[in-house]
């Protein structure tokens, strides 16, 4: 089984977050991928000046597989949004975190996350609890 890492993991490995350290070392062997998603959201706080300095991020994801959005992603997300539109779930305030879960999907992941509120109404994802 193989795993993507959602935002808020790689901020807690950026603040040397020793349980998500060991949980990474577990799954190294599994692979583990990121979502551009997820690069764009840990860039960001750079530019905000809010974590480490860039040079351990840039190091740090050397060992992941960084996963675009393509036009599957795309799809995939749109069918999670219809889904949970339909349903009155919250869809709009979600966009960045239905296309990592769409992500996680296209490519049969499972998610590390710790926000699992955030994802578990999301058909046919697994979530690393």
């Amino acid at each position: 089984m193989s795993y993507l890492l959602d935002s808020n993991v790689l901020i807690s490995l950026l603040a040397n977050d020793e349980e998500t350290e060991e949980l990474l070392v577990r799954f190294a062997d599994s692979g583990v991928s990121i979502s551009v998603i997820s690069y764009m959201e840990v860039s960001q706080g750079f530019h905000q000046k809010r974590h480490a300095p860039r040079t351990v991020f840039e190091s740090l994801i050397e060992s992941f597989a960084l996963l675009p959005v393509d036009q599957a992603i795309a799809e995939r997300c749109a069918q999670i949004r219809a889904h949970l539109a339909l349903r009155r779930r919250r869809v709009r305030p979600r966009s960045l975190d239905l296309l990592i879960a769409a992500t996680a999907i296209e490519h049969d992941l499972t998610l590390v996350t710790r926000n699992v509120d955030d994802y578990q109404d999301v058909p046919g994802l697994r979530i690393h609890r």
